[in-house]
């Protein structure tokens, strides 16, 4: 059964693109040594034809069809790279952008966009938007299940089709796989695309899910950036006959439950599907391998992926890895397989590592030349707290940032962005000055002017002259009139006409057409002489570039306004937030103030009450005291003046209370009552016997007031300095009043 689809491009055969008919290609657009050749070749097997299997007429049934990838949320599939990263330096020609084009797009596996390109409808970098996907048969397979058979003779390099499915996050993937196991799903369908996020092609997706398992597989899959997304592509690694089944490793790109049993046939077989580790060489692809710096031969001669009998290698654990600078012809391996490893940390540490190890200008240059920064912005993003890759990345630019002359890169790829979010949040103190020596240095270029390329939604009515107007216009001019101009810049006019100030009233002016203004401009040049004609064209080119930079300043700076004006109104209205917030705040708390001063007051009069109607238990022992000091104290009330007597008895009546309360008596018993007398006894006598020492007791004459009161005073001074304790007991009671008697 043949695959079709609803593109019109399916089917296609892509065999004249690379112009190479039997190579080994080893996941990236530069061919890989030809020792390596060899020994993949040499590993492979030969081809296995599957033009007697049956076509698959129920495969439809087993999932639902879609046309392009379906993301769970818009953050998913994101490139993280800025579309001015997009363009290439290829320009209109037979091999636009193809395989041997040296095409910095596609070494860098970026597709060119659509309406982007210079080579316009000639791009043949766009293979992923134009659907380009090959001739492909579903078959049955006897032990495979469903399986891919080429309709047709495929060079290196063909794209079959690409992987789609549902683009899932990290926790859905561990839902899903632990749900389809649950199912009794025995093929698995899962593809990481980035870190922490999978293809699901399981239940959704397209035929690129049936392609099988292989030891030795004649195909791979690829990660390429198209636009502001991440694809997924399977490609063929060599040339592949006409009914020849398509196969790529799962060890290295797919994922699912255990290892399981491997049927590809092929003599270098492992025995097993998955179960390989990131850093296990059996599940790696050549591609790696090579930009790790393993050649083949090492491979098979150290046995490094295994067998059925022998288990393969681990990096770092039975084999220890030399890394050694990067030769020029290394650079698009490298960044080819940077982006490939996004996701294998570990890997991309070592690739790290050899770009930083290498100190070579040339090599360098190359490496920025091949949308290094836009690259390095990526990994940062995608890894915004890594101190190790963090380190690296930083070491990187700095090293790159020796060579720069302008600012141009770093804008356009805007690698300045996580860098500031570095130097602003990481805690390692190296790198966080890494990143701010690395921002200060950019801060010194300059931004060289360059006429802006065409945006991604301008079209041809946008620009007044393409380049290929330009280039049909001077073919035709006669060989002593034409001169070397700027591809960018050649008969550029201002994108809006002004009308002369004579039809600025009057009759309707009509603009000139495109063909108007082509015979005006060869007409003015036929009338000049050589040197005429390049000094005007000169002029025209420095008018151009003065109206460009004027054009291009007014929109920096009404860019610049309307960017002030927001950040005002934003201020205005965070100010606004937080004062509202504030008054807010303090209503609250004025309230909360309120309320809970109304609940003291609350608590403070519902005690009040309760003491009130509370009856004080020791009233009555107060009072039985009281009695019994007055009246023992009365037999001796004759050495006493009236306030002294008053004084020394509201003392002794307090202290005894102070000294019941603390025992807990309520009651006067008859022993209690014995003990107090005694008690009083023996302070009264000591306070008469004081008064006695000083001046002889006191006069029971009240002739002399004075002299008494005076006594008196030193009586009541002595005594305070003895007894501080039962005055402030006293103070807590009412002073009683007394007569000859004490009245309560």
């Amino acid at each position: 059964m043949t695959i079709k689809s609803k593109s019109p491009s399916i089917g296609l055969d892509n065999r004249n693109e690379s112009g190479i008919n039997n190579g080994i290609n080893n996941g990236s657009n530069t061919p890989i040594s030809e020792s390596n050749q060899k020994s993949i070749l040499a590993n492979s097997g030969k081809p296995q034809d599957q033009s007697h299997l049956p076509l698959a007429s129920d495969h439809a049934s087993t999932f639902e069809p879609i046309d392009e990838c379906q993301y769970a949320n818009r953050s998913l599939g994101r490139s993280h790279q800025h579309v001015e990263e997009s363009y290439c330096d290829c320009y209109l020609s037979n091999s636009a952008c193809a395989h041997s084009s040296d095409c910095i797009n596609r070494l860098t596996q970026v597709e060119c966009l659509l309406d982007d390109c210079k080579s316009g409808p000639h791009c043949r970098n766009q293979r992923f938007q134009r659907r380009q996907w090959a001739g492909l048969d579903v078959v049955a397979t006897e032990k495979k299940g469903y399986g891919l058979r080429a309709q047709h003779d495929m060079d290196r390099d063909t794209f079959l089709i690409e992987y789609i499915g549902e683009v899932v996050t990290q926790t859905q993937f561990l839902r899903r796989m632990t749900s389809y196991a649950k199912e009794g799903i025995k093929h698995f369908y899962f593809m990481m695309l980035q870190n922490e996020q999978f293809i699901d092609a399981t239940r959704k997706g397209n035929v690129g899910r049936f392609v099988n398992h292989s030891c030795a597989p004649n195909c791979f899959v690829s990660k390429w950036v198209v636009g502001r997304y991440v694809k997924m592509g399977i490609f063929t690694k060599r040339r592949i006959h006409k009914g020849e089944e398509l196969t790529f490793n799962y060890n290295v790109d797919r994922y699912g439950h255990d290892a399981q049993v491997c049927h590809c046939g092929e003599p270098n077989c492992v025995g097993f599907i998955g179960g390989k580790t990131q850093t296990d060489i059996g599940g790696m692809d050549d591609q790696i391998l090579d930009a790790l710096g393993i050649t083949q031969e090492e491979v098979m001669r150290l046995t490094l992926k295994g067998s059925r009998k022998k288990k393969s290698k681990t990096l770092d654990e039975d084999y220890e890895l030399e890394l050694k600078p990067m030769v020029l012809e290394d650079v698009p391996k490298v960044i080819t397989a940077v982006r490939q490893s996004s996701s294998n940390k570990k890997i991309l540490l070592k690739l790290l590592k050899r770009m930083r190890m290498t100190e070579s200008h040339d090599i360098q240059r190359q490496l920025m030349r091949m949308h290094g920064f836009a690259i390095q912005a990526s990994l940062l993003s995608e890894y915004p707290h890594d101190e190790d890759l963090s380190r690296l990345v930083i070491e990187i630019l700095a090293q790159w940032s020796q060579h720069l002359k302008a600012k141009n890169k770093i804008e356009t790829s805007k690698i300045d962005e996580p860098v500031q979010l570095i130097e602003k949040s990481s805690e390692n103190d190296e790198i966080k000055t890494g990143a701010h020596t690395l921002l200060q240095l950019w801060d010194t270029l300059e931004s060289a002017y360059r006429i802006p390329k065409r945006g991604i939604n301008q079209t041809d009515d946008d620009i007044l002259l393409s380049e290929h107007q330009n280039e049909q216009l001077i073919s035709q001019l006669p060989e002593a009139k034409r001169v070397k101009l700027h591809e960018d810049s050649l008969f550029k006019s201002q994108k809006e006409f002004v009308k002369p100030e004579a039809t600025q009233s009057g009759t309707p002016f009509e603009a000139p057409t495109l063909l108007d203004l082509q015979k005006e401009k060869w007409k003015e040049l036929q009338k000049q002489s050589p040197q005429d004609s390049q000094r005007a064209e000169q002029e025209n080119i420095k008018k151009v570039i003065e109206n460009a930079r004027l054009v291009e300043q007014s929109k920096q700076e009404e860019a610049a306004k309307q960017k002030a004006e927001e950040e005002a109104e934003k201020q205005r209205k965070k100010e606004e937030s937080e004062s509202r917030k504030a008054a807010k705040k303090k209503e609250d708390n004025r309230k909360r103030s309120k309320s809970k001063e109304k609940e003291k007051e609350k608590d403070t009069q519902q005690k009040t009450e309760k003491d009130k109607n509370t009856p004080d238990p020791h009233k009555k022992l107060h009072k039985q005291i009281g009695e019994l000091v007055v009246h023992v104290m009365s037999k001796s009330k004759d050495s006493f003046s009236h306030d002294s007597f008053k004084k020394h008895a509201k003392e002794l009546t307090s202290t005894l209370l102070e000294k019941e309360k603390k025992k807990g008596g309520v009651e006067m018993s008859e022993d209690m009552r014995n003990k107090m007398k005694k008690f009083i006894k023996e302070y009264v006598s000591k306070i008469l016997a004081r008064k006695q020492s000083k001046g002889g007791g006191e006069r029971k004459n009240d002739a002399n007031k004075e002299e008494k009161g005076e006594n008196d005073e030193n009586d009541d001074k002595d005594e305070n300095e003895r007894s501080d304790t039962s005055q402030q007991t006293t103070a807590k009671h009412p002073t009683p009043t007394f007569s000859d008697q004490v009245q309560w």
